[in-house]
This record gives structure tokens, sequence and C-alpha cells, in this order.
């Protein structure tokens, strides 16, 4: 019996269902001072960091409460609430000069800052309900105040947050407690429309509540809690003039990071559910963390408060929960996650703000009242061009750095993605659907699968189909004949165990001498058991990738 078992265990490891310990440890979160990344099916795993601090600016007159930072024409613009001021840095990241706002008011409210191209600055103050606009000297322009329509509910709690201007003069507003949209107003403050609006998810809380809004009376309905699409946290514009925006909400949700087009829908670039293996997280909708956090006070997950997208297109969103940011393209690829939560340097404690100065990330933490650079490393230096590359369609010339990032970072799902469509392209299509596989991209798997067979049929055409000829006139030989000897030994089973042939050609006699007269056999019944598991086994492990509906690494034998 031990020499069995151990056969059977010799057996499921080298067919890759039984792994080390040591796999799923590496499925954890990684702890804070780790750079790690995800794979495809949403499992945390160590990676190279492609982000590293390199600097942190703190004045000698320090910053007091900072809320908001933009770049504009190579300077850094940091809104300092608590001193209200407005500090100015050059590209040594050496304060120019302050911006001391003359408004009545004050600023010390301020929460989002915004730089027009005619440099004019927008601050938003959500305690006094207003957008103050001011000069570079600091002298106040206009004062735009809390927009009226017909389409804003009566009540509606108004406190604007984060805007952005088009070329045309159009002002995009997210505010806190509009679940309408983005808020669009002409330059004079007033309100034109909403604009990308949220969809409540579907689900059963909101099936029930359509439901009672058909059957119960409008006092009735006045007594129901609302069920509100979430409201915009940021917002920020490319150079091309597209509108991004991001959704601080503790739950996963389809859409919280979106590019609008002009009509307000969101065009990022998602896998479709049919072109992904089953499970697939990444690339198809999910931001932030990817798992969450068991502590003390309960669940941590991830809250996206702030994003900026940089010249070349590439995203970067703040995580205020988990102190990190995420870095994506345009497709959706997670590309790396850094940032740090704890006490030591050079650690984020209480981030509020991203923006993106050249090749680097600035994150402004609130708590340490100092302003941190992140500089891309060289494996985030290879990674960008190689994602240049890739963007642009130019697969041959991106497979050498895919190839060296895969050695840094094998479990990089877009490395494996850009190696399979060189090798498609060069006509290696075996090895594509290696990489295909492992980037689990079924539509690109499928192109390979189908050139890679049709390639192979050619050769072997002829003599596959001979062979099968002959194979099927042999088996059907073997077949008649086992058949008249088991026909001819029916009587035999009157005096002995039922056989499985006999009971498969002669299943109403044999199952009915299994019940009544009690002769089935133990040995067969057992042996049929053994083969149904490790059919089942085999069958998991080696289905084909196109069929498959399973994770190999949650198999639990």
């Amino acid at each position: 019996m031990k020499k069995l078992i151990a056969v059977f265990t010799i057996i499921l490891v080298f067919s890759g269902i039984v792994s080390v310990s040591a796999a799923d440890m590496s499925r954890r979160t990684q702890t804070p001072d780790r750079s790690y990344n995800y794979t495809a099916y949403g499992e945390s795993i160590a990676a190279p960091a492609a982000y590293m601090v390199s600097k942190t600016v703190e004045l000698p007159q320090k910053f007091n409460a900072p809320t908001d930072l933009y770049v504009f024409d190579d300077k850094i613009y940091v809104l300092d609430s608590g001193n209200e001021r407005i500090v100015v840095l050059d590209e040594n990241f050496e304060m120019l000069r302050e911006i001391r706002v003359i408004y009545e008011g004050g600023i010390k409210d301020a929460y989002g800052l915004y730089i027009h191209n005619n440099s004019n600055i927008y601050i938003t103050l959500p305690e006094q309900k207003k957008i103050i606009v001011c000069t570079q000297d600091g002298k106040l322009l206009q004062t735009i105040n809390e927009p009226k329509s017909p389409l804003i509910p009566n009540g509606t709690v108004y406190k604007p947050k984060r805007l952005v201007i088009t070329n045309d003069d159009i002002i995009y507003l997210v505010a806190e407690g509009i679940y309408y949209g983005i808020m669009q107003l002409d330059i004079n403050g007033n309100f034109l429309s909403f604009y990308g609006a949220n969809t409540v998810e579907p689900g059963l809380e909101n099936f029930l509540s359509n439901l009672y809004n058909k059957i119960f009376t409008n006092e009735m309905k006045s007594k129901v809690e609302r069920r509100l699409p979430f409201e915009y946290a940021s917002i920020d514009i490319d150079t091309q003039g597209f509108i991004y925006s991001s959704v601080a909400t503790d739950v996963s949700s389809n859409g919280q990071i979106k590019k609008h087009n002009p009509s307000g829908d969101n065009i990022l670039g998602f896998k479709d559910a049919a072109d992904v293996s089953n499970g697939v997280k990444l690339s198809v909708g999910d931001y932030g963390d990817l798992e969450t956090n068991l502590t003390t006070s309960g669940y941590i997950t991830s809250l996206l408060t702030d994003l900026t997208v940089d010249k070349d297109g590439y995203l970067f969103v703040l995580d205020t929960s988990r102190n990190k940011v995420f870095h994506y393209d345009q497709n959706n690829n997670l590309l790396s996650i850094f940032g740090t939560q704890s006490d030591d340097y050079g650690a984020l404690q209480e981030p509020v703000a991203v923006d993106t100065f050249g090749d680097d990330c600035l994150v402004l933490d609130k708590k340490q009242n100092a302003l941190l650079v992140y500089s891309m490393t060289d494996y985030g230096t290879v990674l960008k061009e190689a994602c240049g590359l890739y963007n642009e369609q130019k697969y041959a010339e991106a497979d050498k750095l895919w190839q060296q990032i895969a050695q840094l970072n094998n479990n990089l799902v877009i490395a494996h993605d850009g190696i399979g469509k060189a090798a498609f392209g060069r006509g290696d299509y075996k090895t594509a659907m290696v990489h295909f596989e492992q980037a689990c991209n079924k539509l690109n798997y499928n192109e390979a699968f189908s050139a890679y067979r049709d390639e192979i049929m050619i050769k072997i055409a002829p003599f596959l189909f001979t062979a099968i000829g002959i194979g099927l006139i042999a088996l059907w030989i073997v077949l008649s004949k086992a058949g008249k000897r088991v026909s001819a030994s029916g009587a035999d089973v009157k005096q002995g165990k039922v056989s499985p042939i006999y009971t498969m050609l002669h299943p109403f006699e044999g199952y009915e001498t299994v019940k009544y007269e009690k002769r089935g056999s133990l040995l067969y019944a057992n042996l049929i058991l053994l083969l149904l598991f490790l059919v089942r086994i085999f069958s998991l492990r080696f289905t084909g990738f196109l069929f498959s509906t399973v994770n190999y690494n949650n198999i639990n034998i």
C-alpha cells in the first residue's frame, strides 16, 4: 500500500498538480517595504522595483498640510494650504518663489490646484464652496460660486475638489456630494451639463430596489435609502485633451479608472472576458491592490483618490489607503507598484496628490510635509522602453527588451504577451503559444495554435490519415473478437464475478447480477475509482489551454 501511495505521489508531482508550500507563500500580499506585482490571476508575487525614492523635498519654511501639486511649464507648484500659499519649485526642486493669494476668505481649506494654459491659477475651496482664479502674482481675477441648474437637485452637497480645463475653455470639475458625473462649466463658471456619469453596479440589491419602485407608494419610496452611483474623486487631462478620472471607492468596480472620449464613455483598453482565462484579474478593469489586508481594524482595500497621466500616456494612480502608486499603460496593463507604508525615510505616511515631472513621479505627503521624488530604476527604464515599442506594435524591436525583463520578472504578464507577439510575427508559433498561455491570452493563443496546427498538418496529413485508417480496421477486428468471447462466456458469469466488459455489453443483466446475486468485484470497483481519480487529475492538468477552466495553482488534490 505504501508503495502504491508513493507511485501516485510521484505521478502527481510530475503532472504539476502537487506544489511546494513556498508557492502558496508567494501569493500572500507582500510586506510594504518589498516591491511586488501581480500574476494574471491577481496573486501577489515579488518583482523588481521600477521606481525608487531618489529625493525628499523639504523646505526651510516647511510645508504645512499641503494638499495638491501641479507641474506646469517645467515648474512644480505645491498648494501649501496650511501656510496659505503656493510654492513654486524649479527643475532641481529648489524653491523659486511663493505665491500669496490675495483673497479675503483665505485658502486654508484649499484642496485642488490647476494652472490653465494662459498661466492663470485655479484653486478649489471645498468648505467655502468656491473656486478662485488668480494670476501668477496672486492677484484675484475671479470667484466661481456654487453652480445652479435644474439638473442639480435641491439640497445637493457641493464641495469642489479637483478640476481641469480643455483647450476650448470648458472646465471639468469633480466635487464631493455630486453623484451625477463630472460637472462641465464654462470659463465663467456657468453650469453646462454632467459628463461621464457613473452607473450603479448591477446586483441583487439594485434588482430589489427596482422592484420596490414598481410596487411601493410614494410615501413608502421616501423611506427607502437611495442607491446612488459612486462620485468621482480626481481628474486629469493628457496632452491630446482626453479626460481621465478616478473613483475613490473601497469596493472593486470596473471603470474605477476611466479615460473619457468626448461623449464621456470609457475608452481605456480592456480585455474581453472571452479572450482571457477564467479567473484572470489583470487588464480586465480591476485596479489597485487585488488582494486585501486583514488588520486589527478590519479589511483594508485600495482607495484611489488621485491620478495623473504623463507625457507618454502612462497612468499613475495614488492609493491613499495603502500608501502606494499603481503604474498602468493605456491598455490597463499593471506595470509596477511602488511606495512604502511606514515611518522610515522615503516611506509614505499620508499621501494626498501625485503628478509627474519628466520621467519622475512626484508624491505629496501631507503628514510629512514633504514632496517625495520617485525616479526610474534600470529595470523601470527598460520596461518603459519595451512598453513604448509594444504599444506602437513594434513587437520585433521590443522582443530583446521583453526577454531581458522576463529574466528579471518572469511573472510580468505583458512581457510574455510581447514575447508571444514577436514570436508569432516571425512564424515561431510554438514559442508564441507557450508565452500566450503564460499571459493567459486566449485570443492570441488561438491564432498561434491555428497557425501551428496548419503547419503540422501539412507535414503529417498523408501519414496521419493512413495510420487512422489502419487503426480503425484493427480496432474493429479486435472488438469483434472480444465481443464474441464475452458473449460466449456469459454462462460463466453465473459461476464467478461479473467483469466490467461484460457489464458494458450487457448492462441490464450485468447490474442485476451485481445487485441481486451479490457477485460484484471489489477489485474492479476500486480499480474503476482509481482510474476515475487519475483521469480527473490528468484532465485538470492536461486539458488544452483554450478549453481549460481552472487555474492550475488553485487545484487542491
